[in-house]
C-alpha cells in the first residue's frame, strides 16, 4: 500500500514586495509570517485514489491569515480512460494590497479575498500513440474592500491610513471564467505530436463581490461565448540523421 503523508513549516521575515505596487521603484512591506502545510495521498494503483492538501498561513503583528485547502480524487475506469478532479478553495482575510495610484502616490486597500477553482480532466488513451482530453475548469475570485480600510503607500513600504474616494472607482472584484478544452494528440514519431483543440470559454468580471458562487455563475452565462478551433504540429529534428545524411552526399 503506497499512502503517504508530510507536514512542513517555515517562518518568512519581513520582506519588501516590489511587484505589488506597480509603480518602479516602489515597495511594499510584508510582515513576518508563519506557515504551516500537510497533505497525504493514496495508492495510485489502485482505482480510486486521492491527494489532499491543507495550508495556513498567519501574519505577525499584522491581522491578515490565509488558508488553503485543495483535494484532488482520481478513478481509473480501465487502462485507457482516467478521471481527475481538481478542487482548490483559498482564501486572505485583512489582506492588503495595491487598488490604484497616479504616478506618483499609491493606494492600498484591505480586502478579503476569495477564490474557488474546479477542473475536470478525462483522458482517454487509445494506443500509446493517440489520445483524446476534455478538460473543464472554472474559476471564481473575489476581492472585497466592504471594511472601508484604505491607505496610502509611504515611501519606506509601510501603509498610513487614508480617505480614498470610492465613488469614482470602485475596487470591489467578481471574476468568473469558464471553459472547456476538447484535444485530440497524436505522436506519429519520436518527439513529434500533432494536436487538435477546441476551446469554449466565458469570461465576466463587475464589482459584486458580495454575491455568492451560484449568482456569479449564473452572471457568468449571461455572457457570449467564445469558441477557438486550432491546430500544432511539433515535429523532433535529429541533428545526427542530417549530419549523416550531408556525410553521405560529400
Amino acid at each position: 500500500n503506497r499512502f503517504a503523508f508530510g507536514l512542513d513549516a517555515d517562518l518568512t521575515s519581513e520582506r519588501k514586495d516590489y511587484f505589488e505596487p506597480r509603480v518602479d521603484g516602489r515597495y511594499f512591506i510584508y510582515a513576518p509570517n508563519f506557515r504551516v502545510s500537510s497533505w497525504i495521498s493514496t495508492d495510485f494503483r489502485k482505482k480510486l485514489a486521492f491527494d489532499l492538501r491543507v495550508g495556513v498561513k498567519n501574519f505577525i503583528d499584522d491581522t491578515q491569515y490565509n488558508y488553503k485547502i485543495g483535494f484532488t480524487p482520481r478513478y481509473r475506469i480501465s487502462n485507457h480512460f482516467l478521471l481527475i478532479w481538481e478542487a482548490e478553495l483559498y482564501t486572505s482575510k485583512n489582506n492588503k494590497g495595491y487598488i490604484d495610484d497616479n504616478g506618483m502616490d499609491v493606494y492600498f486597500g484591505q480586502r478579503d479575498i476569495l477564490n474557488l477553482e474546479n477542473s475536470l480532466q478525462a483522458t482517454y488513451n487509445f494506443d500509446p500513440y493517440k489520445a483524446i482530453d476534455l478538460r473543464f475548469r472554472n474559476f471564481w475570485g473575489t476581492a472585497d474592500y466592504s471594511d472601508d480600510l484604505f491607505f496610502l503607500l509611504n515611501q519606506n513600504g509601510t501603509l498610513s491610513p487614508f480617505d480614498y474616494d470610492t465613488s469614482e472607482y470602485n475596487p470591489n472584484t467578481n471574476f468568473n471564467i469558464w471553459n472547456i478544452d476538447l484535444s485530440f494528440r497524436w505522436r506519429f514519431a519520436p518527439g513529434s505530436e500533432l494536436t487538435f483543440l477546441y476551446r469554449n470559454q466565458i469570461f465576466n468580471e463587475d464589482d459584486l463581490s458580495n454575491i455568492n458562487f451560484s449568482d456569479s455563475l449564473d452572471n457568468l452565462f449571461k455572457q457570449s461565448a467564445q469558441h477557438t478551433f486550432s491546430i500544432r504540429v511539433t515535429y523532433f529534428l535529429d541533428y545526427n540523421n542530417f549530419k549523416n545524411i550531408f556525410k553521405n552526399n560529400s
